[in-house]
Formats: C-alpha cells, sequence, structure tokens
C-alpha cells in the first residue's frame, strides 16, 4: 500500500546530509561543517527544495526555493538564500538557476532504447 502525503500517492521525499570541508579559497575561510537538504516532489514537474550549509563562512545559508521541470531537459529553480551571517555571505538574496541539459554522450537515447528492448 503506497503512502499518500498531501493527497499524492508516495511522498518521494529526498534528504541528504553530510560533512562539508572547504579553503579559504571557497568559501573565504578553510572550514569544516555540516550540509543537509531535503527535496520534495509533489508532481513530477514540480517539487520544494531546501539546502543548508552550517558555520558562518561566505557561503553558510539556508536556500529555500521551487523547482519546475516543464521537459527532462529543462529545470527552472527560482528560491531565496537566507544567510548565517549576513557580515559574511551578504544579504537575503533571490536566485534564480536555468539547468538545460544537453545529451552530447546519448546516455538518455541509449537508457531508452535498453529499456524499450528489455534489457
Amino acid at each position: 500500500m503506497q503512502r499518500s502525503v498531501f493527497g499524492f500517492q508516495s511522498s518521494k521525499t529526498r534528504f541528504t546530509a553530510g560533512p562539508s570541508y572547504g579553503t579559504k579559497q571557497i568559501f573565504g575561510s578553510t572550514t569544516l561543517h555540516a550540509m543537509g537538504g531535503v527535496e520534495q516532489p509533489f508532481t513530477k514537474h514540480f517539487s520544494l527544495i531546501a539546502d543548508y550549509f552550517s558555520g558562518n563562512h561566505d557561503l553558510g545559508a539556508l536556500i529555500t526555493a521551487v523547482q519546475i521541470t516543464p521537459v527532462r531537459q529543462f529545470i527552472i529553480i527560482a528560491g531565496a538564500k537566507f544567510p548565517n551571517d549576513s557580515s559574511r555571505a551578504g544579504p537575503i538574496a533571490g536566485l534564480l538557476e536555468l539547468t538545460y541539459e544537453f545529451d552530447l554522450i546519448g546516455y538518455h537515447a541509449n537508457k531508452a532504447h535498453r529499456a524499450s528492448s528489455g534489457r
């Protein structure tokens, strides 16, 4: 029996967590910190996402966003960044990410072919 969340079959929530290490060239100071994230798809084309980097370095922040995938190759992410320390990471900021996947080596075409041929 599948679980229903907000009227959608099977929540398919994804979590990620772990350590992150970076040098001063990346983070503004050499740091070892925790990071975590969650993604909650509601439909094939719409998800809510959040990522968190702990610490008071340049990239320490909570980032919340919506992800819209009109077609498999094109992803739109729009959200906001809430810094842990605005004196280091700047003020609250909006973000917009557009991603288009170029299948230059034919991975998806080969995957579809393998699926249709039963391999």
